[in-house]
């Protein structure tokens, strides 16, 4: 795309991050440093490592995330590592993580026990991403 540096993500993918930022309770992470910034500052938030303009790996931890993960993620396809490993995460897991087809790892549980309080299954669709190692 043209105008977009070699670290710039696309609109969609910034968008999908604040996303995630918004339903998770951002401003009380215990690191949102960078967060929110201006356009093209995207790849230096905590937690985000990009390569080649895409949201490669999404590491938040036990970052003090409270809430539910947005359907948004789904268009952060260049995504090979998602970590919203939390105590306080709920909700849905969105079917469109399953648009995440580079996806090699995905934790979610409470870091300790690998609990999730997620309030519905899996969906079939991220159970079948092809490239999820156990």
């Amino acid at each position: 795309m043209a105008g977009v540096s070699y670290s710039q993500v696309s609109q969609i993918e910034r968008d999908a991050l604040i996303a995630l930022y918004n339903s998770t309770d951002g401003t009380n992470w215990k690191d949102n440093t960078g967060w929110l910034g201006e356009v093209g500052t995207e790849c230096d938030w905590f937690g985000v490592a990009c390569l080649s303009g895409k949201v490669t790996r999404l590491n938040l931890y036990s970052n003090s995330l409270n809430g539910s993960i947005p359907r948004e993620i789904g268009n952060l396809t260049g995504l090979t590592s998602l970590n919203l490993s939390n105590k306080t995460m709920s909700g849905m897991i969105p079917s469109e993580l399953g648009k995440l087809t580079k996806l090699e790892q995905l934790l979610f549980g409470d870091g300790e026990r690998n609990d999730s309080y997620f309030t519905a299954p899996i969906p079939e669709s991220v159970k079948n991403l092809p490239g999820l190692v156990d």
